[in-house]
């Protein structure tokens, strides 16, 4: 969407120079009348002919493919609408011509943000404690413990006596985990809804997408290609990419740089506590999903913005850097 305003001029007449009558109005109208009309656009508008005669609306902006509808300004009521669509530019030297808004840099966690995970780590955790000898257990206890990593889960797993396994003692179940993950790393695991759609609108509008996690740089890379979505991505920068990792702030500078991209020009989005921490110590705008791992909510831990579905983002992209006192991205 455009949120400049185009000035367009309107031309009612023919080729033949002839003189226009409206049927209704019983007016005439000479063919060099030039109605200029300062306008706001928007992304789409249907194609309608509805003028009687014919108008021709010629843009006189800095955009080659919008298509826009205003009210028929000389017409006496009813008004007519006259609609064109892809109607080329014409050349306007005295208007200025800004530089065009540079693109984001896009960052997204991945556990509980891009892709719903929690069930191929429980199904993990649990074969770990069925190891053990254990029951199985439930998604409610282990699934808030998804953005903290294998070692936070099998902790929940074992309950109140993970106090006493100490780190050395933990490091086998560890390993247990990590391999049969990786061996069933993507059976359940799905992209949250309208998470495709907003990728795709995001590279359409020419931002640079990157994913900053705390999975393993290895892991997370394997399960973006088994969900056919790693070549999006510029970058994709685990635990272990560099010497620190989240919250550190330093983790998603150095995914926004490994990525090209402007830390000016940069937006965060995760779904938990760790995610906008991070982003805040960076100084960089945080856009949190509600529907990640988080307890409590995320919106507890005061992100820029919070979105309920993929739908929601594109809006509260341009939301968050007017919040910021930066220039709109789209």
């Amino acid at each position: 969407m455009f949120n400049e305003a185009a000035v367009y001029t309107l031309w009612c007449g023919t080729a033949s120079g002839q003189k226009l009558r409206h049927p209704q109005g019983g007016i005439t109208i000479e063919p060099a009348t030039v109605v200029k009309r300062a306008v706001s656009c928007s992304s789409y508008f249907k194609l309608r002919r509805d003028a009687d005669p014919p108008c021709q609306m010629r843009r006189r902006s800095l955009w080659n493919s919008a298509s826009l509808s205003f009210q028929y300004p000389l017409l006496p009521s009813p008004r007519q609408t006259c609609y064109h669509s892809s109607v080329p530019a014409l050349p306007e030297p005295n208007l200025p011509i800004p530089t065009p808004t540079p693109p984001l840099t896009l960052v997204f966690d991945l556990d509980g943000t891009l892709v719903d995970t929690a069930p191929d780590l429980i199904a993990a955790t649990n074969h770990v404690m069925a190891s053990l000898g254990r029951l199985p257990v439930s998604a409610g206890i282990l699934r808030p413990q998804v953005s903290h990593g294998a070692l936070a889960m099998i902790r929940a797993a074992l309950g109140p006596e993970a106090a006493t396994w100490d780190e050395p003692r933990l490091y086998p179940l560890f390993d247990q985990f990590i391999a049969y993950y990786q061996a069933n790393i993507a059976v359940e695991s799905q992209p949250f809804p309208g998470m495709v759609a907003a990728l795709d609108r995001a590279e359409a509008a020419g931002h640079r997408l990157a994913v900053c996690t705390n999975k393993r740089e290895s892991l997370a890379r394997q399960l973006l290609e088994s969900l056919g979505l790693a070549p999006r991505f510029a970058t994709i920068a685990g635990r272990d990419t560099f010497k620190v990792y989240k919250p550190d702030p330093d983790h998603l500078l150095q995914t926004i740089t490994q990525a090209a991209g402007n830390r000016d020009r940069a937006i965060m989005i995760g779904d938990s506590n760790v995610d906008v921490a991070t982003a805040k110590a960076a100084n960089i705008p945080v856009i949190a999903v509600s529907f990640g791992y988080c307890e409590p909510a995320v919106a507890h831990y005061a992100p820029d913005l919070i979105i309920d579905h993929y739908d929601d983002l594109d809006h509260a992209i341009t939301t968050a850097h007017r919040q910021r006192g930066q220039p709109s991205a789209t």
